[in-house]
């Protein structure tokens, strides 16, 4: 795990200001996301598609456009 970090620091991530995003889930579901493998792609999924929306809702007329956010996801 110390490899894969240090490789996605030093060689994939750029030198520039980033967001992290950390996903939190209520206990109850924790077990059935570890257990079930379509559960936590269907949860996965729905982060993979509404993390681009939430940024565009917040930009005014001023400022970038929506297609120029890019939001790749490690």
């Amino acid at each position: 795990m110390a490899e894969t970090t240090a490789h996605l620091v030093d060689h994939v991530i750029p030198p520039l200001p980033v967001r992290q995003w950390v996903l939190s889930v209520p206990k109850r579901l924790r077990w059935h996301l570890e257990s079930e493998p379509r559960a936590i792609s269907a949860v996965l999924q729905w982060i993979v598609t509404a993390l681009p929306v939430q940024p565009a809702t917040l930009l005014d007329s001023a400022g970038p456009t929506h297609r120029s956010l890019d939001m790749p996801l490690v």
